[in-house]
């Protein structure tokens, strides 16, 4: 897995489904955990900072925009990220937690088989231009075609791993716990041959 970067788009990223996203990682950058923030088309990276008061280092995650090129933790610091002059395309990825997963059945451990879920991969180009956000191109590809909950389900299918309908009762089941009692599943489009 590796280190990576954070990277916030305030504005947001949808998946190829239309849920917004703001949180992403990307390893097209420094690598060294960081955060950046792309505010409009302005590029920032976070600076960690040091309490006035305590001396302790603040999160580097944590600050509001005051104005253009500034931005501040709170009235008790100095400034907390800084604008970048980056010109370089960045990958950046997410999985999307409001698509419905696609359920797979796996090996049985312990007589109690195992359900594994698969989400959305979610995967933008961004390019800048010193440090100006000039294109913002979804990855059609993505993961090996995993950018849609029916692209996930086909690839499985061709993987030959056991996708279940999601009308069985373990993703009903799983349905209610996540969402409560009221939960009903998704019309399958198509059942799974075999």
């Amino acid at each position: 897995m590796g280190m990576y970067d954070r990277v916030y788009v305030l504005d947001g990223l949808r998946c190829a489904s239309g849920h917004l996203h703001y949180d992403f990682q990307t390893k097209s950058l420094s690598r060294s955990m960081d955060g950046y923030y792309v505010v409009g088309k302005a590029l920032y990276r976070a600076v960690p900072q040091q309490d006035d008061r305590t001396g302790a280092t603040l999160p580097s995650f944590s600050f509001v925009f005051v104005g253009k090129n500034k931005a501040e933790f709170s009235e008790r610091t100095t400034t907390c990220a800084e604008r970048s002059e980056l010109s370089a395309e960045v990958e950046v990825h997410t999985i999307c937690h409001e698509c419905l997963p696609v359920f797979t059945r796996g090996q049985s451990y312990g007589g109690t088989p195992d359900i594994s879920e698969h989400r959305p991969f979610v995967s933008w180009n961004l390019k800048f231009d010193s440090g100006k956000l000039v294109e913002a191109k979804m990855n059609a590809d993505g993961r090996g075609s995993e950018s849609t909950r029916e692209a996930i389900r086909k690839h499985l299918v061709e993987q030959g791993s056991y996708v279940l309908d999601d009308d069985d009762p373990r993703v009903v089941e799983w349905g209610k716990e996540q969402y409560g009692a009221g939960w009903k599943p998704p019309v399958t489009a198509k059942k799974r041959k075999g």
